[in-house]
């Protein structure tokens, strides 16, 4: 992938879905996420180069507005409030479906920090899907030929954990 792959994207992209880390530029964060889901997904039509993947994530981002969702029931970023999995869920499952798995890290501090949710897709980008993919590999479904350890686990029921803000200016402790 080049800078060129995804340059007129390059704006909205640094809007909604930049690195978060100093250390790494926005345009190496992309091209990683172009090796880790992208490549496989050019196997399916319309997703066959960099543009078209980024232009299809950035709609699905906007079609699935979760941080409008969220925000629409109450639930904001904070330093000092968690939420329980269960209420964001209930939040969520009506617009992505009731197999959303809502994923942590454990921070510095032995903290539970969301860190992003799955939302299985189908081939047609519906949601719902509740298979694991085809002989092919479904990447919409989470199904990658090649393994990519995620470092997030499924948060708990019954144990509570942080929607941080994002903090730019420092990523990885967004509240000091």
């Amino acid at each position: 992938m080049f800078h060129s792959d995804v340059q007129e994207l390059e704006a909205e992209l640094t809007e909604h879905w930049p690195s978060l880390l100093k250390t790494k530029s926005s345009f190496q964060f992309w091209k990683e996420e172009w090796k880790k889901h992208g490549a496989c997904a050019a196997c399916v039509e319309g997703f066959n180069s960099p543009l078209r993947y980024f232009q299809t994530c950035l709609k699905l981002r906007h079609q699935f507005d979760i941080h409008r969702l969220l925000d629409d029931a109450g639930i904001t970023p904070s330093c000092d409030r968690p939420y329980k999995v269960e209420e964001v869920h209930g939040v969520l499952a009506p617009h992505l479906g009731d197999k959303l798995e809502i994923q942590c890290v454990t921070d510095d501090k032995d903290q539970e920090v969301w860190f992003q949710v799955k939302i299985g897709l189908s081939r047609n980008l519906t949601v719902g899907c509740d298979h694991h993919g085809d002989a092919q590999g479904d990447f919409a479904a989470g199904s990658n030929p090649v393994s990519y350890p995620s470092p997030g686990h499924p948060c708990r029921p019954g144990i509570p954990f942080y929607y941080l803000p994002i903090n730019h200016q420092q990523p990885l402790r967004p509240c000091d």
